[in-house]
């Protein structure tokens, strides 16, 4: 998966640069994070990379700014919501490294959020979270005093808010790499084959920032372009959804006073593929009429029973096929059995069906 993540169009020169940032799951039982390293001291953080949020967090058991000779304590806090929680924290100014230090990439004054509780329960076994989206994501809330080490949470209601600039727009807008990213990764899932995943390459993948389709090792074939129409999150229009070999389900776009974009995003933060309630019934339909026996088993994984599907077994399921606006014309997308099923995806190495 490619991504520009501004509408204007990018060339690089020869002063921008592009950086691999190695990939893992087994942080987060699916989701994707990489190494970052924060201050002078380079003090190394594994990070959620997240394109349905803007802001850069870290734990602040694993950072600590008063430690850090280079950061700047601000008057600013951040706090942020997502679909399955949030945190609240003191924003500081630091240096954020990427790579190695004699060959990666380094920024100074980056914005950062510190958590002042214990994020432990949030961010699962991962330090924090880069947020890969847009500005509009990554507001602040102007405290009338520095707010670290500590400051009290209520005054955020009344606070001044104020909009900062996302890290990956930091980057791109100091000259140092171009503006786009990719991603190359295997599972949504980890994968417990054989019993030692962390041993699984299919278990790791790759970030690279500042480029993606130089990297002709990680692809074959040629790229589908879809449209993203709104620059909030990475939104963009799905315009049909069915299981192939069906008719296709219209999906329908967003109404005119709900104030939502569009009618589906592009969230590397989520390791499903999620749609409505109504939709999903009728693309188990679908299954159903093609082969009963394909129903049985996903209410089986639904109903969080043990399914024994292999890579194997998955070569007769039908392609679940996206219909996505494009630039010019439509793109369809082809989501194969082995991608919405995840194989040997825990310690019993049952599959889960990931719709």
């Amino acid at each position: 998966m490619a991504m520009t993540p501004k509408k204007n169009k990018i060339t690089n020169t020869p002063t921008r640069r592009h950086l691999k940032i190695p990939l893992t799951n087994l942080y987060m039982h699916g989701d994707y994070t990489g190494t970052l390293y924060f201050g002078d001291s380079r003090t190394p953080a594994q990070v959620i990379l997240d394109t349905g949020s803007s802001t850069l967090v870290i734990d602040g058991r694993v950072y600590n700014p008063e430690i850090d000779a280079g950061a700047g304590i601000t008057n600013l806090a951040q706090r942020v919501e997502y679909g399955a929680g949030g945190w609240t924290g003191a924003v500081v100014k630091t240096r954020m490294s990427l790579g190695c230090e004699q060959t990666g990439l380094s920024l100074n004054d980056v914005h950062a959020a510190v958590t002042l509780e214990a994020g432990q329960r949030f961010f699962g076994k991962a330090d924090g979270i880069l947020g890969l989206a847009y500005r509009g994501l990554n507001q602040a809330f102007t405290l009338p005093e520095p707010s670290w080490p500590a400051f009290d949470g209520n005054q955020l209601e009344l606070a001044p808010k104020c909009e900062l600039p996302p890290c990956f727009s930091q980057l791109e807008e100091s000259g140092v790499v171009a503006n786009r990213f990719a991603f190359y990764t295997q599972r949504s899932r980890i994968d417990y084959t054989g019993g030692a995943p962390e041993q699984n390459a299919r278990n790791y993948g790759c970030c690279v920032i500042g480029g993606g389709e130089e990297q002709t090792d990680f692809f074959e074939g040629e790229f589908k372009t879809v449209r993203v129409v709104h620059d909030l999150f990475y939104n963009t229009n799905l315009k049909s959804i069915r299981v192939a070999g069906q008719l296709p389900i219209a999906v329908a776009p967003p109404v005119a006073d709900s104030k939502v974009a569009s009618n589906s995003i592009v969230d590397s933060g989520t390791n499903n593929l999620v749609v409505p309630e109504s939709l999903l019934k009728r693309l188990l339909e679908q299954f159903r009429a093609l082969n009963p026996a394909y129903s049985a088993l996903i209410g089986q994984s639904m109903a969080h029973e043990h399914v024994s599907l292999t890579d194997a077994d998955l070569l007769s399921w039908p392609d679940i096929v996206l219909r996505m606006e494009g630039e010019g014309e439509d793109v369809e997308l082809r989501i194969k059995a082995a991608t919405y099923w995840q194989t040997c995806a825990n310690p019993e190495q049952g599959a889960v069906f990931c719709l």
